[in-house]
């Protein structure tokens, strides 16, 4: 979780438990009545379903609201002032104080939600710690700052940063999780993974902020002197470095001179920097490998397969100083991202205003990372602060439940942040009625559904993509907004993640965009290559990078065409949001959109999300209407929506729309003209779904 959020939970359970927690309940839960899951309930079938989580484990009264399947991705948060350490230790507390219900164990909390039909999360925090957490071991798992002082991750909540560089804080992670497994966890949340690899902007910001910044304990400048001294002679390192004696050196006061500047800026003022920025990202890569993988190597010698997601902001797309906030890299061993994300071309923004505040790319980018639904979030900060703001001040229900049918319409999830005190159950009431929806028609979220398209965005994991991240998500701002339906593929850069993609796996596409070719492998440049050569038409910003001269639009190669673009238009949407480089984008790449979709007169506001189940023979047509005001969030509806949409089935028996807006199915006429169905939806509220059925 971000730094900001902690201090408002201390509030809140400062506020709430103000008498003894024996006093508050009743109805003990002993562990005597329960016992661990079968290994069938461990299946990992689930995760592919659709499925409704909250962040923090709720009461049975609550989980009804809200249509709670998966209760409580945060449940090993600490509890300040309670000594309370594990990874349902939270969950169980809040869980426990609304209900009236004891649990004596971790199991019997867990087995109690099993018998509710609900799937249970373990949490563990993998960089901040606390005493409540930690004991008297805080003192040797946090990072040191230049001064010597514990650095901190929140100032106010008493936290501090833990050094994924140190092995025993990694240990003590691993028996956290396996106390989660023990007691029959589905799955364990792991939250801010990035570890030391936030220790660059940590220490920037601890410039400008009162902040004790990581990076200066003996695991972080002991490690960084063995690392030098595995990649580098002693010659390279007097050249290149200025490093005469490797094993005296005084690294600290180097590192520290340089804290005050932007990522390039440091790195060019001290190429050093750069080293001691990979050290700590490839440290913390390889600390972090060690703990999932020994959690699911426990896990199997338990019978058991456990389901291992992490929370890394904006899925590492979010730069501040240009500093990147990896995630990605951690792709292949994860099972999935449940992640806070924020439209970060608006950071300084709580809410960024509807239309423009779209997270389709993110939760494209999600799913594609790692073939499982991006289970996605409001983030903390902005929670925070809606928090302590009046209920009649910040009106938010509609705002959150465009989000919320958004995450769904592409194959996620979005997470219900309802806490009370804070949260009316009104605020959330129109998540609720989506989630509700979602669960009675899962069939038409089926995670084996396909999008019916000829256009691909690719995005190539590396440093240089890393750098550019505005224009990936640009262009999947410019293609939704322009009712173009595409896929996100996803492939990594050889180091922390292989490289899979194949010319096969392009067969089907007719159009790629590639955000970033810097940096990519020898073997994805030649993929590319390939692709047009075979007939495929590619747009690329960095045609240098493949051999070609750096000019201006279409470019014959082979039996197809690269499309070299040499400004960065979508990443300057991104940034301004101004539609003439939506248009001007659109114009110059025409001739080479196949049209799947057609939503006359959408502006932006109106976007459909397209899907094909061939084995249910239907098409899936998601609608969601993001004209929602910002000031007394309020959505103005839509109504006569002329759509045209381009049909593989044979045939079509009926073109109905439903929606958590309204209770009665409509059947609407519609007409097919050369393998085209047309149809008008009647009316779009916020979110309808349409089913066209062989």
């Amino acid at each position: 979780m971000k730094k900001g959020m902690k201090n408002i939970l201390v509030v809140l359970l400062i506020g709430l438990i103000s008498v003894p927690a024996t006093a508050m309940i009743s109805n003990p839960l002993t562990s005597q009545n329960f016992s661990t899951p079968s290994t069938t309930q461990q299946s990992n079938s689930w995760l592919q379903e659709t499925q409704v989580f909250d962040m923090l484990a709720l009461p049975p009264n609550r989980l009804k609201t809200f249509h709670v399947t998966v209760n409580g991705l945060w449940n090993g948060f600490f509890v300040e002032g309670e000594n309370l350490s594990g990874p349902f230790e939270f969950g169980k507390y809040l869980e426990s104080f609304y209900s009236g219900n004891v649990y004596e164990s971790d199991a019997a909390f867990v087995q109690a939600q099993h018998q509710q039909g609900l799937l249970v999360p373990g949490t563990i925090l993998t960089t901040q710690g606390h005493p409540a957490l930690q004991g008297d071991l805080i003192e040797d798992f946090a990072c040191r700052s230049a001064d010597g002082q514990m650095a901190t991750w929140d100032l106010n909540a008493g936290s501090y940063f833990m050094c994924a560089q140190n092995p025993d804080i990694i240990d003590w992670m691993i028996g956290q999780g396996k106390k989660a497994i023990d007691a029959g966890a589905d799955m364990i949340t792991l939250d801010e993974i990035e570890g030391n690899g936030l220790v660059g902007i940590l220490q920037y910001v601890s410039t400008f902020i009162e902040s004790n910044e990581p990076g200066f304990c003996p695991n972080c400048l002991e490690g960084f002197r063995a690392y030098l001294g595995d990649h580098f002679t002693s010659s390279e390192l007097s050249t290149l470095f200025d490093i005469s004696d490797l094993s005296t050196y005084e690294f600290l006061p180097r590192i520290a001179a340089t804290m005050n500047l932007s990522y390039f800026q440091r790195i060019q003022t001290d190429p050093l920097m750069k080293e001691y920025f990979t050290f700590q990202e490839e440290g913390t890569f390889d600390a972090k490998k060690r703990l999932i993988t020994e959690l699911r190597t426990y896990s199997t010698s338990q019978g058991k397969n456990i389901i291992i997601s992490a929370n890394s902001f904006a899925l590492g797309t979010s730069q501040t100083g240009d500093y990147l906030i990896q995630g990605l890299q951690y792709s292949s061993l994860l099972d999935f991202f449940s992640f806070e994300n924020k439209y970060t071309a608006l950071s300084d923004q709580s809410f960024p205003s509807l239309p423009r505040s779209k997270w389709v790319a993110w939760e494209k980018l999600a799913r594609a990372a790692t073939n499982a639904p991006g289970v996605i979030l409001v983030d903390s900060a902005a929670m925070g602060k809606l928090w302590q703001q009046p209920f009649s001040v910040k009106k938010i229900r509609n705002y959150l439940a465009v989000h919320c049918a958004e995450a769904y319409a592409n194959q996620g999830a979005f997470v219900n942040w309802f806490i009370k005190p804070f949260d009316q159950t009104y605020r959330w009431g129109g998540c609720a009625k989506i989630y509700d929806f979602v669960l009675r028609n899962r069939q038409l979220y089926d995670a084996s559904s396909s999008i019916d398209t000829s256009t691909a965005v690719v995005y190539f994991f590396g440093k240089g993509m890393q750098n550019n991240t505005g224009n990936y998500l640009g262009l999947c701002q410019i293609l939704a907004e322009s009712n173009i339906p595409y896929d996100v593929i996803f492939d990594g850069d050889g180091q922390y993640l292989n490289t899979t993609l194949t010319l096969q796996n392009l067969s089907k596409y007719h159009m790629i965009l590639v955000p970033s070719v810097v940096d990519i492998t020898t073997q994805q440049k030649t993929l590319v290559k390939e692709f047009v050569a075979s007939g495929g038409t590619a747009v690329v910003f960095d045609p240098e990078e493949l051999g070609f001269p750096a000019n201006e639009g279409p470019y014959n190669y082979g039996n197809g065409t690269f499309y070299f673009m040499l400004q960065d238009i979508p990443a300057l949407y991104y940034q301004t949001y101004t539609d003439s480089y939506r248009t001007s984008f659109l114009d110059a790449i025409d001739s080479s959109i196949e049209e799947h979709l057609k939503i006359k007169n959408s502006n932006r506001k109106i976007v459909g999300y397209p899907y094909y189940q061939p084995g249910e023979k239907r098409h899936i047509l998601h609608l969601i209407n993001y004209d929602c005001g910002a000031l007394f969030d309020i959505i103005w509806p839509k109504s006569n929506i002329q759509i045209q949409m381009k049909l593989l089935l044979p045939s079509v028996s009926s073109v109905t729309v439903i929606s958590p807006d309204f209770s009665e199915k409509q059947n609407i006429p519609f007409t097919i003209t050369d393998g085209l169905i047309e149809f008008i939806v009647p009316t779009l509220r916020l979110y309808d779904v349409v089913v066209i059925q062989e």
